[in-house]
């Protein structure tokens, strides 16, 4: 009976055009043994969206380019992001690039190599960085999934931390409440004037039958895992999971996942 009395309200609310927030679920861990301090870098790696069918490169960049303008903003840490894919058009290859030469060393109409051909790649071979090896992050909890590889490129940024964090549900799911009839209660205002001729109001409530269709109601759920690990060891200092599920709208995906955001970089500002 209680359930059936809550998809009734459930759906008055949705005919009423109220949004209702019905489910979040926050858990956060910090190693008690691990010393957080304001003077430390974190290298922060763009958001995993590899579980999640976004299906446009927009949404993705969208979702990324908030987490890292978050990450930017945060003053009590200083945090470096990694660099995203570059998103570009091809350019027509310059008359001395190594592409050119390529292709004109292996025409079958030159018999002989070229000479500028083995200059051009040995100049661009010689121009690649060398890298520091990278190293795996140890999994200190039951929840680790799998191990994470730190890259060189934090420890190049002299990073004392490393962040990682994964989209695990991004989507909208409906519900089906059937057809019913609902009691609505409404205030009604009535007047009566005195023997003086004055006017008076009385207000009093009345209950009427509401007849509801069959309703779809949508539940939008974001789920984001954050963790944070230590450089030096590789060990999980911090970890945190923000489900979030929002009844009565599907198009609030993107604004429960900058809450979410919002809610660990300010939470990262207090760790200590």
């Amino acid at each position: 009976m209680k359930s059936l009395w809550y998809t009734l309200f459930l759906t008055f609310a949705l005919a009423a055009g109220t949004t209702l927030s019905l489910a979040g679920d926050y858990t956060a861990w910090h190693d008690s043994r691990y010393t957080f301090t304001s003077n430390q870098i974190l290298y922060a790696a763009p958001m995993d969206t590899a579980a999640v069918n976004l299906d446009s490169p927009v949404k993705e960049r969208v979702l990324q380019d908030y987490y890292f303008q978050k990450a930017h903003a945060t003053k009590d840490r200083t945090i470096i992001t990694a660099p995203l894919p570059a998103q570009s058009a091809q350019l027509p290859a310059a008359p001395n690039s190594v592409e050119a030469a390529h292709i004109s060393s292996t025409d079958p109409a030159r018999a002989v190599t070229d000479p500028s051909t083995n200059a051009v790649a040995a100049k661009a071979k010689a121009e690649v960085p060398a890298t520091t090896p990278p190293i795996k992050a140890a999994a200190s909890v039951a929840e680790q999934e799998a191990t994470v590889t730190i890259p060189p490129a934090a420890f190049d940024a002299k990073a004392n931390l490393y962040i990682t964090s994964q989209i695990l549900q991004y989507r909208v799911t409906s519900q089906f409440v059937p057809a019913h009839t609902d009691w609505v209660s409404r205030d009604v205002t009535d007047y009566y004037y005195d023997k003086n001729g004055h006017p008076h109001s009385f207000t009093r409530t009345i209950d009427y039958p509401e007849y509801v269709p069959d309703t779809y109601v949508p539940h939008a759920t974001v789920h984001v895992r954050f963790n944070i690990y230590d450089t030096k060891t590789g060990n999980l200092v911090f970890s945190s999971e923000d489900n979030r599920t929002r009844t009565g709208s599907s198009g609030d995906l993107v604004s429960i996942y900058k809450r979410i955001v919002d809610r660990f970089f300010k939470n990262l500002s207090k760790l200590e």
